[in-house]
């Protein structure tokens, strides 16, 4: 990516993406369990949503074809995210006619991405707490 600049009138702007490569590296070579984890994390749940997000075969909008995921580090942090980027992803409900195991009136992406992200995050907060814990041990 490198350093992005921007300037508009008397502002300049300046964007460079060292720490975020730095943190990177960092976790890859230090943490690398904690790398595969929450990789595989968001993906198990990207699955899951695409396998069971709903679909109406005479009026779908595509909703289903536009969820996506990704693991970077940005501003230092890691974020890992999955997100529909249909408009109307979030309104999405289970209706009485719905071939699905999910509860009736209840939003799709509420049971599909936030909360299983929710119960993700909490457990990779420990794990990254437990690995750092056992890394200062090693020394």
């Amino acid at each position: 990516m490198g350093a992005v600049k921007a300037k508009a009138g008397n502002t300049k702007v300046s964007i460079d993406d060292t720490l975020d490569k730095m943190v990177e590296k960092v976790i890859k070579s230090a943490l690398p369990e904690f790398d595969k984890a929450i990789n595989q994390g968001i993906k198990e749940i990207y699955e899951n949503a695409k396998n069971n997000w709903l679909v109406r075969p005479k009026n779908s909008r595509g909703s289903i074809d536009k969820l996506d995921f990704s693991v970077k580090v940005q501003g230092g942090r890691v974020i890992g995210e999955i997100r529909n980027l249909a408009p109307y992803a979030w309104a999405i409900k289970v209706g009485g006619a719905s071939d699905t195991y999910l509860p009736l009136n209840t939003r799709i992406a509420d049971y599909l991405l936030f909360k299983p992200m929710k119960r993700l995050a909490t457990k990779l907060g420990k794990r990254l707490a437990d690995d750092l814990i056992n890394l200062q041990k090693v020394k």
